[in-house]
């Protein structure tokens, strides 16, 4: 199970919570669902005005991905890809668009499989592909009582960290705030952010301990919703990643540093 815990409140706020995805899951039950992001950056101040730059932000707002999501009695899975083509680089994107997945932390294709709670990603390094084998990443979200609307869901806060390795070899921190529906039992998001009772409608990434996205660091980021279509009529099917580079997160990480 994934850990949740619930923030700033007590017992009788967490039964609320847990009653409240009970209702959901009895009253609404999801079979097929294609959920659209987009992604908003917030620059650095400072590089406002690089031509450069805003090419390549006009590139992120272009940038469109779809979470495709299935269940039955047998199977729930899910993929998160790019809207119009594979979300890897390939030798038909231009440079602002590379640098434009780059910075918005898209550079990835997910598949999941939620019964075992295991995570297929796709990415491609140095000309070759690469399918990466690991675990849901466990998540300490911690909900606040904080709520707002967005599309007519009532969402509620949670807030979480997440350690990464940078360029340089150093471990940082991503402070996350997500805003999840209860409504809409699907325990996904965008990218591989996972683990709520309720789907990610909008999740902010930012170096900031307050959870404050900002313009004052590059790496503010916020993914939205925009659109939601629940029991689709169309067949879906969703297949694992296939490939010959098939590799654990620890021999990916053995590659990029070589």
């Amino acid at each position: 199970m994934m850990p949740v815990m619930v923030h700033r409140g007590n017992i009788f706020s967490g039964l609320i919570c847990v009653a409240m995805f009970v209702c959901s899951v009895s009253f609404g039950q999801i079979s097929k669902a294609i959920i659209n992001y987009k992604v908003k950056l917030y620059p650095k101040d400072s590089v406002n005005n690089s031509r450069n730059y805003n090419l390549v932000l006009s590139e992120v707002d272009k940038l469109e991905f779809k979470l495709i999501y299935s269940k039955d009695s047998i199977n729930e899975q899910a993929r998160f890809v790019e809207v119009i083509e594979g979300v890897n680089f390939n030798f038909t994107d231009g440079f602002f668009k590379k640098r434009a997945k780059i910075f918005a932390g898209l550079n990835t294709s997910y598949y999941y499989d939620l019964v075992n709670e295991k995570i297929l990603k796709k990415k491609a390094f140095l000309g070759n592909e690469y399918i990466i084998i690991g675990d849901f990443h466990q998540y300490a979200w911690k909900i606040t009582e904080e709520s707002k609307r967005i599309d007519n869901y009532l969402c509620q806060k949670a807030i979480s960290e997440k350690k990464y390795k940078t360029r340089m070899g150093a471990i940082d921190t991503l402070y996350l705030t997500a805003w999840f529906a209860t409504d809409l039992p699907i325990p996904l998001g965008p990218k591989d952010y996972q683990g709520l009772p309720g789907l990610i409608l909008e999740l902010h990434e930012c170096a900031d301990s307050t959870h404050e996205v900002n313009t004052s660091y590059t790496k503010g980021r916020t993914y939205y919703v925009s659109g939601i279509e629940l029991n689709v009529k169309q067949p879906i099917d969703i297949v694992p990643f296939d490939g010959e580079n098939v590799v654990t997160e620890k021999e990916y990480e053995k590659i990029v540093e070589n």
